[in-house]
């Protein structure tokens, strides 16, 4: 909407100065009818400029007014991106719309800062451009004179440029509104980008920036049970949804529920939407997959990586929990996904398929998805791809916080804020929903200047109510879990260590099981508001019959749980004041 109205304005202004005009071009000064022949005549004289001797990196960038963006520069760049590339394809590769975008979206220039030279020389270095195409646009009497320049990113000299005169065609608005459905046409080859963290290189082999898809994509929403009376789902294109504003995939799905369904109808049915993305990619020098997400209505979704080997479809998989209505960069390692068929690893050498599943039940729990018989979600995805590390991963750091790969993907859970289990009547108890909780939010975030950097923050806020307090009185309490997803192997190690804080929690126990989840080992510890560093040996964590220290059984992709009951004077405090703040810090 912002760039329509600088349009309409910008338009206006041309007019009022044809009015106010009246020098006429000179008889050798030919006035170009038409925007289409304009962008054949600056595209031809450009591509002439070029050095035929090398292939160049080109950018077209903002043709001002007056020192400002207006509806005309923004046709200018979609139509010379596009044509400019298919006309010089041998001697020159054009940077994308979108990746222009992009870099200026982080460098968050405002409209005047568009026609510095030093801030265009700035724009091309990071696009990776050796040359930028821009100028600036001169209303005179009843035409317009654009003034086209060369510029060379390395120095900011000017290489060369032109001079034309143009008149747009009457419906040359129409034509600004279209703009947006003109650059979905550029024809330039896209190719891998590679990207520089601070401890790896990300290739990103889709960016869908083209506004297609060389993944096959397809989805699969399983449903059964009378309570489940429909689940649809489609694929689409959001053309300026990304972070960056470029293209990217969206997955929309939909349920239609019984009006009787309730959280006790799970036992009879069940809900769950499966989106694919299918590569053809060699995945061998990489240590991890990456993608852009954005969730929304919901938090909980699961990634797996599918693959046939041989006869068999075998699946890898690792939870997520992410912030909705947020994009976010992940680089989760190959050895955090866990095989579903014990024994199974991941063949580097042969493709993926790529899949976010997403279950109703799962994430009621964690009050999303809670909108009556109709419920819907969305899943954006952007840049797909694979992540390698820079140095030498070191085998003893299960997770850091301080860099860009989630090495130890945390799931939180607050136990007994939605259900819990009522024992008054029988012995097996009674699932049953909790009265007096009537929302919750839970964040999970990794902040700056903790012990050594980064790390990892945990915040569960509750609204609550008096009828929450008989619950409290019958010793029914809340608890907190972490349920962090490592895939290194513990074995020749002796200790854990880790710092951590609460605001309300006093104690934790940390459970360590291996990959069978057939034998586990249990610790407790204290905390404090203040950040206490925590060495627990492995001669401390105390199974059935052993130490975890003088286990037998391997230590590979072991499943670890944190987990914290709530005081009931905390309960209590969040009762009177209708609001409980839960927080848990790690590093």
């Amino acid at each position: 909407m912002k760039k329509q109205i600088i349009s309409l304005t910008l338009t206006g202004a041309f007019l009022l100065l044809l009015l106010g005009c009246a020098t006429a071009p000179s008889p050798t000064d030919k006035v170009i009818e038409g925007m289409d022949p304009l962008i054949e005549v600056i595209s031809k004289r450009t591509v002439e400029l070029l050095d035929p001797s090398t292939k160049s990196t080109l950018a077209v960038y903002y043709f001002t007014v007056e020192g400002e963006e207006s509806g005309i520069s923004e046709y200018l760049i979609n139509d010379l991106t596009t044509t400019i590339a298919n006309l010089g394809k041998d001697k020159v590769e054009v940077v994308s719309r979108q990746a222009l975008d992009r870099i200026l979206s982080e460098y968050s220039f405002q409209m005047s800062d568009l026609a510095e030279k030093e801030n265009q020389v700035l724009v091309g270095r990071q696009l990776g451009a050796d040359l930028i195409l821009t100028g600036f646009i001169t209303p005179v009497s009843d035409y317009f004179k654009l003034n086209a320049q060369l510029i060379q990113v390395e120095t900011g000299v000017v290489e060369g440029g032109y001079i034309v005169s143009f008149q747009p065609e009457d419906d040359f608005q129409k034509k600004i509104a279209l703009a947006e459905e003109v650059s979905r046409t550029v024809t330039v080859e896209e190719k891998a980008v590679t990207r520089t963290g601070i401890a790896t290189l990300t290739t990103l082999l889709e960016t869908f920036d083209k506004g297609t898809s060389t993944v096959q994509l397809s989805h699969f929403p399983d449903y059964y049970g009378d309570m489940i009376r429909s689940a649809t789902a489609e694929i689409g294109m959001d053309m300026e949804g990304s972070a960056d504003g470029s293209p990217c995939v969206v997955y929309a799905f939909r349920g239609e529920l019984a009006s009787e369904f309730s959280e006790f109808s799970w036992e009879e049915s069940y809900l769950d939407y499966t989106f694919d993305m299918k590569t053809s990619w060699d995945h061998s020098q990489y240590d991890g997959i990456h993608l852009s997400l954005k969730l929304e209505n919901f938090s909980l979704a699961h990634i797996f990586l599918k693959q046939q080997q041989k006869d068999d479809d075998v699946m890898f998989a690792v939870p997520i929990y992410l912030t909705p209505d947020e994009w976010h960069d992940i680089r989760i390692p190959f050895y955090n996904f866990y095989a579903l068929d014990h024994g199974k690893t991941i063949d580097p050498k042969t493709p993926l398929t790529i899949s976010i599943a997403v279950n109703y039940e799962e994430n009621y729990t964690f009050y999303d998805l809670r909108t009556g018989d109709q419920i819907e979600g969305r899943i954006w995805v952007d840049n797909i791809g694979f992540y390698e590390v820079k140095g030498v991963d070191d085998n003893a750091l299960l997770e850091s916080f301080d860099d860009e790969i989630s090495r130890m993907v945390v799931v939180p859970e607050i136990y007994g804020s939605s259900f819990y289990w009522d024992y008054s009547k029988r012995d097996s108890g009674e699932l049953k929903e909790t009265p007096g909780i009537t929302n919750q939010k839970i964040t999970l975030t990794r902040t700056g200047d903790g012990p050594s950097g980064n790390y990892l923050s945990f915040a569960g806020e509750l609204e609550i109510t008096e009828e929450f307090a008989p619950l409290v009185e019958e010793g029914c309490c809340l608890a907190v879990f972490l349920r962090p997803r490592v895939g290194k192997d513990l074995s020749g190690f002796k200790a854990l260590s880790f710092s951590m804080r609460s605001n309300v929690l006093p104690s934790a126990q940390m459970e360590i099981m291996d990959n069978q989840q057939e034998n586990s080992y249990y610790a407790e510890f204290e905390l404090t508001p203040i950040w206490t560093h925590i060495r627990i040996p492995f001669t401390e964590f105390y199974g059935e019959r052993r130490t975890l220290a003088d286990r037998k059984e391997s230590l590979e992709q072991p499943h670890l749980v944190i987990y914290f009951d709530v005081p009931p004077e905390a309960l209590k405090r969040g009762i009177s004041e209708g609001r409980l703040l839960i927080t848990v810090d790690m590093d």
